[in-house]
């Protein structure tokens, strides 16, 4: 958690630095004295990408220099500072670079990873369907996709929603928070709109993009 800390107040000194099983800048802070976020730790405080990125401009207002390359790394079963916490770091440290939250690259440098880079080298039916392909169980899960404009969610099942519109993150209930190997956990809302029925275009789990099937 330091690296984030360390990273955006002093963009100064640090070139790079790699975060292992941290949280977003600011995520953590508390102002009632106690010594744990819970609700951090949880990865239950959720913000947009540009909320993100201005607590850590905040943190050394006029700064015009370059910001720090930042690498993240996060375990899916992660049980002490949870998952969700990788992807809303993913959200802010690419705010903070000026760059897309959609990865320039994707691979699997080895098996059971999957390494996004960023900034180098259909349907209409509102329910998607989140399943896990691998090996090991996911404990804790949150997809996110963008709204378009003019729509907004008036109510949701399986998941709690925020925002309601814009840029949305669906998270767990507490339970169908783990899905096994091969399983599936199904999600759904309802929303209004102001003529543009379109449907989201993508989709990431966790902070990695997702296909559609």
């Amino acid at each position: 958690m330091m690296t984030n800390v360390l990273l955006g107040i002093y963009p100064d000194v640090f070139a790079a630095g790699a975060a292992f099983a941290g949280v977003p800048f600011g995520c953590f802070a508390t102002t009632n004295g106690s010594e744990w976020n819970s609700e951090c730790a949880n990865g239950q405080v959720t913000r947009t990408p540009q909320q993100w990125g201005d607590l850590v401009r905040a943190a050394y207002p006029g700064y015009t220099g370059p910001r720090p390359r930042m690498q993240i790394w996060h375990g899916a079963n992660d049980d002490i500072l949870r998952y969700p916490n990788f992807g809303e770091q993913v959200k802010q440290w690419t705010n903070v670079h000026g760059l897309s939250q959609t990865p320039t690259v994707t691979d699997s440098p080895q098996a059971g990873y999957t390494r996004t880079r960023y900034g180098g080298s259909g349907g209409t039916a509102p329910v998607e369907a989140i399943t896990n392909t691998g090996t090991t169980a996911v404990n804790g899960w949150s997809p996110a996709f963008t709204l378009p404009g003019g729509q907004s969610i008036t109510s949701g099942w399986n998941a709690s929603y925020a925002p309601t519109s814009g840029a949305v993150t669906a998270r767990n209930a507490t339970y169908n928070a783990a899905i096994a190997p091969h399983a599936s956990a199904s999600v759904g809302f309802q929303a209004t709109h102001g003529g543009n029925t379109a449907a989201p275009t993508a989709f990431t789990l966790n902070g990695t993009p997702c296909s559609i099937a």
